[in-house]
């Protein structure tokens, strides 16, 4: 990607050509980029981004500060992502994006999944529960989107959703320190929330279906891996928690059509 940074601008035939923003589109389940046979990626009306084998998508020459991207591609949930560009200090944003599978993906064989029926159209999110994997706040800048993160393993954050406190959503933008463990939010924090200290679940999301419904595969569970659990929140306010098994589907809320 450093290349895309150093050659943000250059000239051909007398036209400049500037790079706007990046999409970095990942496999949310393997945590591998996604190459431009995979997903499709557009904004309604521009030119199609240059895209690269390594997951990295440059959009060109981009006139305006506010954008819907698109992102589509056999095996995973469609996703769209609102793009800001208004007041960014970067001169060529990454905005890292996770696709999650759907039906269609092949999932090994002790994939732990869940699925059942909300409110069609509605977004569906799965907060994960490992016991002796807890992620914490470390410590706020206040009045900044600022945040250091501690993680129990070595996954990358940038594009991930936490909840804390069971009640507000922390969305990691990109990592401003990794060493320190320094990550920049999307949006600040509630200003009454406390958060040194403050346990973070991460969150997966998913759009159901235009019948209500949804299905997901929760990464990272392995055939060895028991106690662990699942929060879904779906609809207004409904909750539901789930033990998670290696190898099975489970279903919440089931209707009798449930494929």
């Amino acid at each position: 990607m450093q290349k895309w940074m150093e050659a943000g601008q250059g000239a051909v035939s007398g036209f400049i050509r500037k790079a706007s923003f990046v999409i970095y589109a990942l496999d949310d389940f393997s945590g591998r980029p996604l190459k431009p046979n995979q997903v499709h990626i557009r904004i309604e009306g521009e030119k199609p981004p240059i895209g690269k084998d390594d997951g990295y998508f440059v959009f060109m020459n981009l006139l305006n500060k506010d954008y819907i991207v698109s992102l589509e591609g056999y095996g995973f949930h469609r996703q769209e992502i609102a793009v800001n560009l208004t007041g960014s200090s970067v001169v060529c944003p990454v905005i890292t994006v996770r696709l999650t599978p759907n039906q269609c993906y092949p999932l090994p064989k002790a994939a732990a999944c869940v699925e059942g029926y909300a409110d069609p159209l509605s977004i569906v999110r799965i907060g994960i529960k490992r016991p002796g994997k807890s992620y914490k706040l470390l410590y706020d800048y206040p009045g900044e989107r600022i945040m250091r993160i501690y993680s129990p393993d070595s996954r990358e954050l940038d594009g991930r959703i936490f909840m804390i406190q069971e009640t507000e959503l922390l969305s990691i933008e990109y990592t401003v320190d990794r060493e320190e463990r320094i990550y920049q939010l999307k949006t600040p924090l509630a200003s009454g929330c406390k958060k040194a200290g403050t346990g973070m679940i991460p969150v997966m999301e998913t759009i159901a279906d235009e019948n209500g419904y949804f299905f997901t595969a929760v990464k990272g569970i392995s055939a060895q891996d028991t106690g662990c659990t699942a929060d879904i929140y779906r609809d207004a306010g409904s909750r539901e928690s789930v033990v998670l098994i290696p190898g099975k589907t489970i279903t919440v809320n089931p209707r009798k059509e449930v494929r």
